[in-house]
């Protein structure tokens, strides 16, 4: 299965049949207007969201949907392009169905993604692979359990020790380097400095407006990077 997610209006049924010229004659089922039946045994299915939409509001429970959608259009028709808009981004609903619509869409979703032969994502008709053929994105739980979702990559203890040892190097050199000082009336305020320390800006320019604004009671104030570094 070609599965294809992306914002609304964003061309990505037309990205499908200009990709995939096996496609691009193939009838397509509208999750907007199919039956169920029609949207599970035709090749080309658009708008898959809309058709959870309209079986949750015709009495489907969301549970049912979580547990059974995705597997049953993964066994009726597995060569297949399936489309959807991508509807967890935005803001979240105020009432109680369309958080939930929302949620058992992204949960499809995920499950189809995990199965998928390629994943694409389209934005302004320009696609983007994010799953080539044969990776594993996804980690399966006990049956009748949530979907786990996308692996995140998790760094050891380790390599986040090396990570905070560089971060703290790099900034000493730069101390080392500049000899600059930054100014502030907030005794508790922490300066974060992340591992690209290659793109901190001039220290002077981040000190200017606390300075305009606490005037002479900077002096009192004051602490340096030495003391930010140390604690890195």
């Amino acid at each position: 299965m070609i599965f294809i997610v992306g914002g609304r209006k964003q061309g990505k049924e037309a990205f499908a049949r200009e990709h995939f010229p096996e496609w691009k004659d193939e009838k397509c089922a509208d999750g907007k207007s199919a039956s169920w039946e029609e949207f599970l045994k035709t090749n080309f299915g658009i708008n898959l969201h809309e058709m959870v939409r309209r079986r949750m509001e015709e009495g489907a429970k969301a549970e049912e949907l979580e547990r059974d959608m995705a597997e049953e259009l993964l066994r009726e028709c597995p060569e297949r392009i399936l489309i959807t808009d991508e509807i967890g981004c935005g803001i979240v609903p105020m009432d109680a169905f369309s958080r939930c619509y929302r949620e058992v869409v992204g949960r499809i979703c995920c499950q189809l993604a995990g199965k998928a032969q390629e994943v694409w994502r389209v934005t302004a008709g320009i696609g983007q692979k994010i799953k080539q053929k044969g990776e594993t994105i996804m980690t399966q739980e006990k049956k009748g359990q949530k979907t786990a979702g996308i692996n995140e990559q998790v760094m050891s203890g380790e390599e986040l020790d090396s990570l905070r040892k560089q971060a703290g190097d790099a900034v000493r050199e730069f101390l080392a380097v500049g000899k600059m000082e930054i100014f502030s009336s907030w005794a508790a305020l922490p300066v974060r400095l992340s591992a690209h320390v290659s793109a901190l800006i001039p220290v002077k320019r981040l000190a200017k407006p606390y300075i305009r604004r606490f005037g002479k009671n900077v002096k009192k104030t004051r602490f340096t990077l030495r003391r930010s570094a140390a604690n890195i």
